[in-house]
Order: C-alpha cells, then sequence, then structure tokens
C-alpha cells in the first residue's frame, strides 16, 4: 500500500496567483512535516495552470504536522483550499487549529491523539 497523500487546490484567485499560493502552501508543509514529498499537477491536460493541484505525500505519523502546515498558510493567506479526493471534495477556510487537525486526519483515515 501507498503513502497516504492529500491533493489540495487554492481556490478564489486567478491561475498564476494560485500556483504561488500553491508554492507557499508546500512550503509550509514542508517546514513542519519535511519528510513530505510534494508534487505539483494541473487540474487539467487541456489547461496550462502550471501545477496549481498541490500533491502532498506524506511520511509515516506526519498527518498532525502537515495540518499545522496547512493551518499556518490558511492564517498567513487568508486563503481557501479545496481537498480533492476524486470520489468527493472539502473546501476549507477560517478554521480553528484543532479542526483542521481533525480534517487532515479524517481525509487521511488516521486517528488524531491530543
Amino acid at each position: 500500500m501507498g503513502r497516504p497523500e492529500l491533493r489540495m487546490l487554492v481556490l478564489d484567485v486567478n491561475e498564476a496567483e494560485a500556483g504561488k499560493g500553491a508554492q507557499l502552501l508546500a512550503q509550509n508543509i514542508k517546514r513542519h512535516a519535511p519528510d513530505t514529498e510534494i508534487q505539483f499537477e494541473t487540474i487539467d491536460d487541456h489547461r496550462q495552470d502550471f501545477g496549481t493541484v498541490l500533491v502532498a505525500i506524506l511520511a509515516t505519523e506526519a498527518a498532525v504536522q502537515v495540518a499545522i502546515g496547512i493551518r499556518d498558510w490558511l492564517v498567513g493567506c487568508r486563503g481557501r483550499i479545496e481537498f480533492l479526493d476524486g470520489q468527493k471534495s472539502v473546501i476549507v477556510e477560517d478554521v480553528s487549529p484543532e479542526t483542521i487537525v481533525e480534517i487532515v486526519c479524517k481525509l487521511l483515515g488516521t486517528e488524531h491523539h491530543e
């Protein structure tokens, strides 16, 4: 089985700003969870969006650290993120630190223990 991954899209900005936002989000995630592998994908093959979909491939037990990096980005940029998984999506904005940790852990199917 592969490592858990999160797919995220920065919302409410043009394509260039979404790419920059995704880069800043990746930096925040790596600062808190340095073993997380980051990849960028385009939204679809017919657009030139320079990889605005951020894919974080997590190391074991990194969900909380990744969530903290996401939370820091949300606070710093006052942005919105859409988590994508092919079946459903979740849009996150203006949430407490505890809530973003819970959301990320649920999306990854992991448990968070205080």
